[in-house]
């Protein structure tokens, strides 16, 4: 029996065949010799374990390569399978598939140590002049490409929410945060996404395309920009074009189905996402019209703050914080509800009675992209309001005791 013998470090687990019916292999070049040498693959139970087999060795070759002691890299010289390269599978600039050799029931065997990997495609490459006994029939290398098929699958991915949460956005509304229910793959995300105006039509040249798109670590949440030249007035695209929104009319944003998520799996459903268009808006966010409501000491219930409008999803979860009277953060949870017009925070321990203070960033921002320091439209029409010296603004607030 022959020794196993294992190849170099090989990319993932890339194992593949073309299957048509059981075991079925597609011979490239040359063409197989009637009663010559050949390669085949053959699936081992129902899972995507499978062998590589030479058959039709001649009863010689077969008996000198039972008794053989090869090096690694003369094993390599003979059989060898690789991960195919995209555009021509006989490249071979990727390492070996790692595995066992040996003679069993007639046909020298390769099986590989990892399970194969479905759509996944492979080149075999076999060379008859390596043989120990090399006979005077064709020497010429057989190739040959696999590929095991994925199984049929049932879409499970969806588009879980579309924020701002809202039914009624401002005309200049800045961008759009798409949470899924599992990472998506990235990369032409745009072609999947739509602006449609009342009539179903879409809206050209809607959004800002990145190329490289924004996406939260896990890639679960993508980050969609209407486009700015279409929101700010004086710029050439929306004297060219118009406004993405108008007040007054109604709009979908649509997600198409065939978004592929990391699995290469299409979304289970479109999702349409469908509002009317208010009036734009221009103020500051402007802290002093926040409303907090505090909860009472030894007690774990949220603290709650209510916004005059909506503010930016995102941005509420990490631009504002609670500090206590010693100026250290509180560790809590945050929510935001009522269609981002309050911020909740519940502490992780029950509250003590004393001094807080309510830690906004000046970064945050409303829908339009109007943050604490100044509007989203900054020019000679609606210059600045404030200009404040620090990049945060607190709020003191009292935890009583009974």
């Amino acid at each position: 029996m022959i020794r196993q013998h294992s190849y170099a470090v090989i990319v993932a687990l890339a194992f593949v065949w073309i299957v048509e019916g059981p075991a079925f292999a597609e011979e490239k070049r040359p063409a197989e010799p009637s009663r010559g040498p050949a390669i085949q693959m053959n699936q081992v139970g129902s899972g995507t374990r499978a062998t590589f087999d030479i058959v039709r060795l001649d009863p010689e070759n077969l008996a000198a390569l039972e008794k053989v002691s090869w090096p690694q890299n003369q094993w390599n010289t003979l059989f060898t399978v690789y991960v195919a390269a995209e555009t021509k599978p006989e490249k071979h600039d990727r390492p070996a598939m790692l595995g066992t050799y040996k003679v069993e029931k007639g046909v020298l065997r390769f099986e590989p140590r990892f399970l194969l990997t479905a759509g996944v495609r492979y080149h075999a490459v076999f060379q008859p002049s390596k043989l120990p006994r090399p006979n005077a029939g064709n020497k010429e290398p057989l190739l040959a490409d696999f590929m095991l098929p994925k199984p049929p699958v049932s879409p499970t991915t969806v588009v879980e929410k579309i924020y701002p949460s809202a039914a009624k956005l401002p005309e200049n509304q800045l961008k759009f945060y798409i949470y899924f229910s599992a990472p998506m793959s990235r990369g032409g995300s745009y072609r999947h996404i739509q602006m449609l105006n009342s009539s179903g039509k879409p809206i050209d040249q809607s959004f800002l395309e990145l190329e490289d798109e924004l996406w939260d670590p896990a890639g679960k949440r993508f980050t969609l920009i209407l486009h700015p030249g279409r929101i700010k007035r004086g710029l050439s695209p929306r004297q060219e074009l118009g406004p993405v929104l108008e007040e007054g009319k109604s709009y979908s944003l649509v997600i198409d189905q065939s978004w592929s998520d990391a699995e290469g799996n299409p979304l289970k459903q479109v999702f349409r996402k469908t509002f009317q268009v208010l009036a734009p808006e221009e103020k500051l966010v402007d802290p002093k019209t926040w409303k907090l409501q505090a909860p009472a000491a030894d007690t774990a219930a949220a603290l709650e703050v209510r916004f005059p409008r909506p503010l930016d999803h995102a941005l509420l979860q990490r631009l504002i914080w609670l500090v206590d009277a010693d100026k250290r953060k509180v560790a809590g949870k945050v929510t935001v509800t009522h269609e981002e017009t309050r911020w909740q925070f519940t502490p992780e321990t029950r509250w003590q009675a004393g001094q807080y203070h309510l830690v906004a960033d000046t970064g945050l921002e409303d829908l339009a992209g109007n943050n604490i320091l100044r509007p989203f439209e900054v020019d000679v029409f609606h210059p600045i309001q404030r200009e404040l010296k620090t990049n945060t603004v607190q709020i003191p607030f009292q935890i009583k005791g009974p």
